[in-house]
């Protein structure tokens, strides 16, 4: 059988937030597929959260909008473009709906490989990976990147996220 990208695509959207955390994948909201974003392309899943109300920080925090690219082989610098054209997409809709604001961005590309021809191995080491509970009030959103490998085999699906690639001499 061959595992195409549809089925990378089927499996994390029909499985649970708590299934997908068990496997090394962190979902936060609810979950698009084949979503469009205007002219900018049509992003293989988003999940979105909207602004919130934390009862521990007493104040109103940030949505979230996490836009995934999905690869049944190889995640790339082509990967990382994709998502960088669809997240300046998602933006635009948002400052052109006044609320660019309310909401941070999050880029995740998935792919069975990394390509280690390029530079993108060394992507998930200079971005922020997380988005700590931002509060309303900052215009710019935040935008983070997170790379995950998944495996598939007789035991189902995992992720591993990629992180910490670097040269064997550094030179210093």
């Amino acid at each position: 059988m061959t595992f195409l990208e549809k089925d990378l695509e089927d499996i994390i959207f029909q499985a649970t937030h708590e299934q997908l955390s068990k496997r090394g994948l962190y979902v936060v909201g609810k979950k698009l597929r084949q979503f469009k974003i205007g002219n900018y392309g049509i992003a293989d899943m988003i999940a979105y959260q909207r602004p919130f109300y934390h009862l521990a920080y007493n104040s109103v925090m940030k949505g979230c909008i996490t836009i995934y690219e999905l690869k049944k082989d190889t995640i790339g610098m082509s990967t990382f473009n994709q998502l960088i054209r669809y997240a300046n997409g998602v933006k635009l809709y948002l400052e052109e709906k006044g609320i660019s604001g309310n909401y941070d961005i999050s880029l995740v590309a998935i792919g069975k490989d990394v390509e280690l021809s390029s530079s993108f191995c060394y992507l998930p080491n200079l971005f922020n990976h997380d988005i700590t509970e931002s509060t309303l009030g900052i215009n710019e959103p935040t935008i983070t990147f997170n790379a995950y490998k998944y495996l598939y085999d007789f035991d189902g699906i995992s992720f591993d996220e990629i992180s910490g690639y670097r040269l064997k001499d550094n030179g210093f």
